[in-house]
């Protein structure tokens, strides 16, 4: 396939593997460092993974334990046999920077893989005639390759107390209120007090519900709070609903007018005035949409990326999960949205909090209970990936939509900051809105027109 043999150090290879052979400390440094596909030789990978294979069982790794591994699956020989395995660590001396042949090893496979990568999108140039297709099949394969979080090995606490201290001094440490981006409020005072003021570094929360619950007015609702209260950018994926839905959603929450009359064009005078005051200030937002169709794990995490480098994001929410797709077609929808999850996980923890929206599995009134984070659709990974599951809850969803308002529970069924339990809220329907029921003044039905607190 190439011209010239691709980048490779057989002499280092060899030496690491005779270097796991003399001594378990060696073998335990190298387990932590590399895998069996950074080595260039197929037979070397093949020993490594034997290798890793003893290490996890707790058996001894040496000449003997390793060919027994490699003779029960019929691998001896494709590695030259037990003579190849008694030349790794004949006459080795002992091995002191071990680290830096590691190091050697790992750089080799980076080359390599770019290799492949760039000769792969060589041929996706070749054979395509959208441009826009080859760059984003190309930034995937970057992404998923070189993009994600390093692994640090364990350290001591005390070390990394001293570096927090360097890094953002002893103040920050011990007040995180005082460490910028520590939390993004919510807008609704409860949920911010039981979350520990918000949204937090590398946090994902998820919102579910059945359809039509408002899980997508409460994600805009927060949204809008971040960027007029906070005056900080959102990024909002919405795989549902197009821009101009989100327009109209924002400018009648704004405005205070029923949705479902603007869009009949039966406003009043004054209603058709404050629609267009509504319409400057959503023009002001720092408001950013994406309306990608079929989004993977990996596009999501580069779009997200550009967009806190390029736009100051700090606040990213996907509408919804379940419509993402996977990377590998033949994956079922359990799989699917397994790697969807963790994607979305892995993503927030280099970039910003994510708020995803979630569709349940099932309806909970047909089962005559309340939902549970249990309820939620297509895999129990969304479950562990999530810090906050919240779950907004009508009893009487029936009747929710001939009311002024409904009476709403938001259940938080999962949260690693704080309590759970419900919060009662109102939800104004005809303008998106959900107002804490502390909040709502018995004798009058309109919500406040600022929907969050000072």
């Amino acid at each position: 396939m190439f011209d010239r043999p691709l980048p490779e150090s057989v002499d280092t290879e060899r030496l690491i593997l005779g270097a796991c052979l003399v001594s378990p400390k060696n073998m335990d440094t190298a387990a932590e460092e590399i895998n069996a596909q950074d080595f260039s030789l197929e037979k070397h990978k093949r020993i490594f993974q034997r290798m890793l294979d003893l290490r996890a069982m707790s058996v001894s790794v040496d000449r003997v334990t390793l060919a027994e591994a490699l003779m029960s699956r019929d691998e001896l020989d494709s590695v030259d046999g037990l003579s190849y395995l008694v030349g790794l660590d004949a006459g080795l001396p002992e091995i002191v920077n071990l680290k830096d042949y590691i190091d050697i090893v790992k750089e080799k496979a980076r080359l390599r893989t770019l290799i492949v990568i760039s000769n792969d999108t060589v041929q996706r140039a070749l054979n395509c005639d959208q441009s826009a297709e080859v760059i984003q099949a190309l930034e995937g394969q970057l992404y998923v390759q070189f993009s994600a979080p390093a692994r640090t090995g364990t350290v001591r606490m005390s070390d990394w107390i001293a570096g927090r201290i360097k890094e953002d001094g002893p103040e920050k440490l011990l007040n995180p209120r005082l460490k910028q981006g520590f939390a993004l409020t919510t807008g609704i005072r409860q949920l911010d007090e039981w979350t520990g003021g918000g949204f937090h570094d590398g946090e994902v929360w998820t919102v579910g519900a059945f359809s039509s619950s408002g899980k997508s007015a409460l994600a805009l609702q927060i949204a809008t709070h971040v960027m007029d209260k906070l005056k900080l950018p959102v990024l909002f994926f919405s795989l549902e609903m197009t821009q101009e839905v989100l327009f109209q959603r924002l400018i009648c929450q704004r405005a205070g007018v029923p949705m479902v009359r603007f869009i009949a064009g039966e406003l009043s005078s004054a209603e058709r005035t404050r629609v267009i005051e509504a319409t400057d200030w959503v023009q002001e937002l720092p408001f950013y949409v994406d309306e990608t169709s079929s989004l993977t794990p990996a596009q999501l995490a580069i779009k997200t990326r550009r967009a806190k480098e390029e736009r100051g994001v700090v606040l990213a929410m996907l509408d919804y999960l379940q419509l993402m797709r996977s990377s590998d077609s033949r994956h079922n929808d359990y799989q699917r949205v397994t790697e969807v999850s963790n994607g979305v996980r892995m993503t927030a923890k280099i970039t910003v909090p994510f708020l995803n929206l979630s569709q349940f599995s099932r309806d909970p009134k047909k089962a005559k209970r309340e939902p549970g984070k249990e309820d939620l659709k297509g895999s129990g990974s969304l479950e562990n990936d999530s810090n906050v599951v919240l779950i907004p809850w009508c009893k009487d969803a029936d009747s929710a939509d001939t009311a002024a308002s409904s009476k709403y529970d938001f259940i938080v069924a999962k949260n690693r900051n704080g309590r759970r339990g419900k919060i009662p809220m109102r939800f104004f329907g005809w303008r998106m809105l959900f107002v804490p029921e502390e909040e709502v003044q018995k004798d009058d039905p309109e919500p406040p027109r600022t929907p969050y607190y000072d």
